[in-house]
């Protein structure tokens, strides 16, 4: 999930630098929220029961709390 935040990030910065090149406006769509930061243990199913003890083998700590949206993620 931290990957395809980066790759938003990335993009949203491209279009920033085009928009400034091109003297143009920004679009509606890059002023939408940027999914937030999760723990890189962070489980969406909980019934992945193989990979749950796949990861625990590995000594990994593992979570299943969502993160939590905040106004503040619209600002860099």
């Amino acid at each position: 999930m931290n990957l395809v935040r980066n790759h938003i990030l990335y993009y949203r910065k491209k279009i920033e630098q085009l928009c400034e090149t091109l003297d143009c406006a920004l679009p509606t769509e890059y002023y939408l929220p940027i999914p937030p930061v999760v723990p890189d243990s962070y489980m969406a199913n909980k019934g992945q029961k193989e990979r749950i003890c796949k990861l625990r083998s590995y000594h990994r700590a593992i979570t299943f709390s969502k993160a939590v949206y905040d106004d503040t993620q619209l600002h860099f």
